[in-house]
């Protein structure tokens, strides 16, 4: 299994902007849009934008190192979640929330 570099974690960590961000990296959000709830539902796009924007941030960030971010779906406790992925420049896919937890 391919390790992510501490700098590599690191680099992700800088990336949020506000709270919502730092739960998408956190978990406590999930990447999907599924977990936005109540009157910020009408403020979906809003959240998009603000995933995409992490997204685009995390990847100018690690592409001096060599490796890039993405979304893809993950196998997490049993159900399906669309989770932040780490590629690693030999095509390795990490997800972040192993990435963090080692």
């Amino acid at each position: 299994m391919t390790t992510v570099p501490t700098e590599i974690i690191d680099t992700i960590r800088k990336q949020p902007r506000g709270c919502y961000q730092e739960a998408l990296l956190d978990g406590r959000e999930a990447w999907s849009g599924s977990t936005i709830c109540g009157r910020a539902w009408k403020y979906g796009a809003h959240y998009q934008r603000s995933r995409l924007g992490l997204l685009r941030r995390a990847n100018a960030a690690l592409r001096h190192h060599g490796w890039s971010a993405s979304t893809a779906l993950v196998l997490r406790g049993g159900r399906w979640h669309r989770d932040l992925v780490l590629v690693a420049p030999t095509g390795a896919v990490v997800p972040w929330i192993s990435a963090v937890a080692s």
